[in-house]
């Protein structure tokens, strides 16, 4: 129990001297999400905070996708509460209430937010001790950076008054890209470029998947999730769009990297320290072939990784490799870092990186 305390106490030291260290980096808003609240109230007061964003959200929308899937998007609200499962149909209309956007354009948002991230997440495990330690980070990238920064919260979600689940969001997206179960598993999903956005349209309206962000969110609503338990269901479901998934626990040894395609899981890639593995770290690519040299960000990486070693792993540690370039770029919108064996440390810093 004392080392338990000792290791607790040194890790949030480490968090506060980060939270120095960052200089202009700021840490983004939190708010809380009363789950006993009807869905439609519950992001009533993000909502409103960030009103005068939803006129940039809608330009980046017309921006990014074409005019056809716009047809697309208004069928699926018509048909709202029968697409999505409870309580997400709710808070899409709370979302578009306090907006003033129209519910095709939140639900378009939703799916977007899913398929355009670049991102590079690392799960790692520490050698404090012979437990084991995990740690998870992540970067994540977007075009039009800045409006993403300004839009990017931290939010608790309770139930009768208790922390439930974590997640880093965007005002007006209800999913999570990034969150974590205290004292159960932490989760961050990397886009995978493989398809077309009205396919996932499609995909929405005929086959009723659920987005890839509701679906992460629900995972970390469940009593019953734990690692294995989040990896078996990972790799079951049928998705909205490919992706990579990656999932860090509370014991040794629990790190993974989901590969999935839309039908089927391509291949889960696990820590093993005893093999040497006690990282993994996933850009944007399969992780068995070579990124692209126009977006190698998995060879910075690891080789900062390398150099920091695995008794260096924790916040401080993974902060720096988070803050390499071009691990950080001119796209990365935020940085968090997280355990979910501690829970508190759970952090997430907007970035901006020199030119």
């Amino acid at each position: 129990m004392y080392k338990f305390l000792y290791i607790f106490s040194c890790i949030t030291v480490f968090a506060c001297c980060v939270v120095k260290e960052a200089n202009s980096q700021n840490e983004v808003p939190k708010y809380t999400i009363d789950l006993d609240q009807p869905a439609e109230s519950r992001w009533r007061e993000i909502g409103h905070d960030f009103a005068d964003l939803a006129p940039f959200l809608r330009t980046i929308l017309k921006q990014k996708i074409p005019p056809a899937v716009f047809p697309l998007a208004e069928e699926v609200a018509l048909y709202v509460d029968t697409l999505f499962d409870e309580p997400y149909p709710g808070e899409l209309k709370g979302v578009a209430k306090a907006t003033n956007l129209t519910l095709s354009e939140v639900i378009l948002a939703n799916i977007f937010y899913d398929l355009t991230a670049y991102c590079t997440s690392i799960v790692a495990q520490d050698e404090q001790d012979e437990q084991g330690d995990i740690f998870h980070a992540r970067n994540l990238d977007y075009d039009n950076a800045d409006y993403f920064r300004n839009l990017s919260i931290h939010v608790d979600f309770l139930r009768n008054g208790k922390l439930v689940y974590s997640g880093i969001t965007f005002a007006g997206y209800i999913g999570i890209l990034t969150g974590q179960k205290p004292l159960a598993f932490t989760v961050t999903l990397d886009e995978r470029d493989k398809g077309y956005l009205w396919e996932n349209i499609f995909q929405l309206l005929l086959a009723k998947t659920t987005p890839v962000g509701f679906f992460l969110r629900s995972l970390l609503a469940n009593e019953e999730s734990n690692f294995d338990y989040v990896i078996k269901q990972i790799s079951q479901v049928e998705m909205i769009a490919p992706a990579y998934i990656i999932v860090g626990g509370v014991k040794k040894g629990e790190g993974a990297v989901v590969t999935r395609a839309r039908i089927e899981t391509l291949d889960v890639w696990k820590l093993n320290v005893s093999d040497g593995r006690w990282f993994l770290v996933e850009t944007n690519y399969d992780h068995w072939k070579p990124p692209p040299s126009s977006d190698d960000r998995r060879h910075p990486a690891i080789k900062a990784m390398n150099q920091m070693g695995q008794k260096n792993v924790g916040v401080k540690g993974l902060f720096q490799v988070m803050s390499t370039k071009p691990v950080l770029n001119n796209s990365t919108v935020f940085t968090s870092i997280m355990s979910a064996k501690f829970p508190s440390i759970f952090t997430t810093w907007r970035r901006r990186c020199c030119a």
